[in-house]
C-alpha cells in the first residue's frame, strides 16, 4: 500500500500557526543593535522587580469531576471527530497478511490495547471518537468471517449492561467487560476525548428469530430485509401505526440501552439509519436521554438525499425532521463531493443546509462526511492532495464539525489481500472473507495501516 505523510487534523484548524512561528525576540539582520540593548535592558529591570518569595497556596487542589458537555461542542462545531471499529483499531498482523490469526499468535483490537492509541489520537486533533457497534455479532447469513457489526445479537444484557462483543475483552483481566470499556472510556475522558457509540439500526437474523416481538413482517408474515443486507432484519417501531403508537419492547430496549450507555460514561450516540425509526421515536428517546444527562449528544446517519442507503423495507431520509425531533447532527452530503462538477454545486449545497438551519432550533449542525465507513478510501479520489483538500475543508464550512475515518490520517485503501479468500478461523457460517473493496473493514479481523 502507498503510504503518506500523516493528515493531522488539527494543523489545519486552531493549532496552525505552530508552523513556522517566531520566538519573542527573534531579529532579522537589518535590526539594530539598540533594540537588542533596550530588550535586554527590559529583560534585567523585570527581573529586578520580580517579587523574591512567591505564595505558596497550600490548599490541595480538588479534583472535578468528569462533566459531558458533547452536545455544547457539537452545538459550537468544536467536535473534531474519529469514527474507529475497535477489534481492528489496535490489532497486530505480525505476518503481513491483512489477516488477524489467533492461532498465530495475532492479537485482534481490545478496549485495553485500544489504550495504548489515545495519545496518539489526542494528538492528531480529535477530540471525539465514534466508536463503531460494539455488540455480538450474528453467524448466520453473515457477512464476513467475523460477522458484520451492524449485525448485533443483542443490545442490551439481563442485568442491564451493554451486551459486548467477547472479541473486544482482555481474557488475562479479571474486570468484566462493561469494566473494561469503562476504563477504556475513562482514558478518553482523561485525554479530554468524547466518546460517541453507535446504535445499529437493524437486529441479525438470530435476534429476528428469538425475540419476534420487536421485529417488522410484511403484510403475508415475512420478514424485513433491507436491501442487499441479508444478515440483518427490520424491527417494527410501531404497535398501532394508524394510532401512532409505539412499540412498547422496542422502545423498552432502546431506552435500557440509553440508561447503560450513561451509566458507562459514555457521552453520545450515533444512530445508525436514522430514518429506519419514525420522528416520535426519537423525539421521546432522546428526551428521555436529556433528563439523565442535559449533554448527551445524538447524530444521525441521514442524508440529503438517499444515494447511500438501503431502499427497500426503508423509509425516506427526512434530516430536517430528525433534527427537529432532538438530534443535534446529520451526516448530509458531503460524501459525494468528489462527484461534484464544481465549486457552485459545493457552495449551493452549504447554502442549503444554512437555509435549512434557519427552520430549526438554533445549534443544529453537519458533520463533514467526506469520507464514512460506508465511501470508499479517499486516496482513490485525488491521493495525499484529496486528503489534505477535504481537511481543509472542513475546517471552513459553516456548521460544520470535522469528521474522519481511522486509516485518513496515514492513506489508507483499505484494500485487503484476504479478500474472497477462505478463511478457515470463521467465525461465522461463512468462510469466504467477504470486504467491500476500498472500505474500512466491518465484516473481517485485520490491521489498520500504521503511521510511518
Amino acid at each position: 500500500m502507498t503510504k503518506i505523510t500523516k493528515i493531522n487534523p488539527i494543523m489545519f484548524r486552531a493549532d496552525i500557526n505552530r508552523t513556522g512561528e517566531t520566538t519573542k525576540y527573534q531579529t532579522t539582520p537589518n535590526t539594530v543593535n539598540n533594540n537588542k540593548a533596550s530588550e535586554k535592558y527590559l529583560d534585567n529591570l523585570a527581573m529586578i522587580n520580580a517579587p523574591a518569595v512567591k505564595k505558596v497556596d497550600n490548599k490541595k487542589t480538588e479534583i472535578q469531576p468528569y462533566k459531558n458537555n458533547l452536545r455544547s461542542m457539537i452545538r459550537n462545531n468544536e467536535s473534531v471527530m474519529l469514527a474507529i471499529v475497535p477489534r481492528i483499531f489496535n490489532a497486530k498482523d505480525l505476518n503481513g497478511d491483512d489477516r488477524i490469526s489467533i492461532k498465530d499468535g495475532e492479537t485482534v483490537g481490545t478496549f485495553l490495547n485500544a489504550i495504548d492509541r489515545l495519545d496518539e489520537v489526542k494528538a492528531d486533533g480529535f477530540n471525539t471518537i465514534h466508536i463503531l457497534p460494539i455488540h455480538p455479532t450474528g453467524k448466520k447469513n453473515a457477512m464476513g468471517t467475523a460477522g458484520s457489526l451492524y449485525s448485533p445479537l443483542k443490545f442490551v444484557e439481563d442485568n442491564g449492561d451493554l451486551a459486548i462483543d467477547p472479541t473486544l475483552i482482555d481474557k488475562n483481566d479479571p474486570r468484566t467487560p462493561n469494566e473494561q470499556f469503562k476504563a477504556f472510556i475513562d482514558e478518553c475522558h482523561k485525554r479530554g476525548i468524547k466518546v460517541m457509540l453507535d446504535l445499529p439500526s437493524c437486529a441479525s437474523v438470530e435476534l429476528f428469530e428469538n425475540e419476534p416481538e420487536l421485529m417488522a413482517f410484511g403484510r403475508n408474515g415475512e420478514d424485513k430485509t433491507p436491501q442487499g443486507w441479508e444478515d440483518i432484519r427490520m424491527f417494527e417501531p410501531w404497535s398501532d401505526v394508524t394510532k401512532r403508537t409505539l412499540n412498547p419492547a422496542l422502545y423498552e430496549m432502546h431506552r435500557q440501552y440509553v440508561d447503560a450507555c450513561i451509566d458507562l460514561g459514555i457521552d453520545g450516540i450515533r444512530a445508525d439509519v436514522a430514518r429506519a425509526k419514525p420522528t416520535e421515536f426519537w423525539d421521546k428517546l432522546i428526551k428521555y436521554s436529556h433528563t439523565k444527562d442535559p449533554e448527551f449528544g445524538w447524530l444521525a446517519e441521514s442524508y440529503t438525499y438517499e444515494c447511500a442507503s438501503p431502499m427497500i423495507n426503508m423509509p425516506f431520509d427526512r434530516p430536517e425532521d430528525l433534527l427537529m425531533a432532538g438530534f443535534d447532527d446529520y451526516y448530509g452530503q458531503y460524501h459525494i463531493f468528489h462527484d461534484w462538477r464544481g465549486a457552485q454545486e459545493f457552495n449551493d449545497y452549504i447554502k442549503q443546509n444554512l437555509d435549512m438551519s434557519h427552520r430549526l432550533p438554533a445549534g443544529k449542525s453537519v458533520i463533514g462526511s467526506f469520507l464514512t465507513h460506508d465511501d470508499v478510501s479517499s486516496m482513490l479520489h485525488g491521493g495525499e492532495n484529496f486528503c489534505k483538500m477535504t481537511t481543509v475543508l472542513q475546517s471552513t464550512i459553516p456548521m460544520c464539525n470535522p469528521y474522519f475515518v481511522d486509516g485518513f490520517q496515514t492513506g489508507d485503501y483499505y484494500d485487503y489481500k484476504y479478500r474472497n479468500t477462505v478463511d478457515p478461523e470463521t467465525k461465522t457460517d461463512r468462510q469466504e472473507s467477504n470486504e467491500h473493496r476500498w472500505h474500512l473493514a466491518i465484516f473481517k479481523l485485520k490491521e489498520l495501516l500504521k503511521v510511518v
